[in-house]
């Protein structure tokens, strides 16, 4: 079996990327007021906190939108999101 050393984020670095998502979510009117929005943040904690890596959607009732993505750990990866309109 190959072992092979996968270059992680460092928990600064996940908290800065998640920072910066956050902040463009909130800047396009997406609250914590909004179902689905604390599940994300919670989601988000567990990532900066641990490096726990996220894949899914989640929905933002009320808005036709889904938060679709994925938080990843590996360091020469971005996290992705989008919201996709739900029509």
């Amino acid at each position: 079996m190959n072992n092979k050393n996968i270059d992680t984020k460092t928990k600064e670095e996940r908290k800065e990327e998640i920072n910066n998502i956050v902040r463009l979510l909130f800047q396009n009117k997406y609250h914590m007021g909004i179902d689905g929005m604390p599940q994300f943040l919670e989601i988000a904690k567990e990532y900066i906190d641990n490096g726990t890596n996220w894949e899914g959607e989640i929905e933002m009732v009320g808005t036709r939108h889904k938060l679709i993505g994925n938080l990843t750990n590996k360091k020469n990866k971005k996290c992705n999101l989008m919201l996709k309109f739900i029509k």
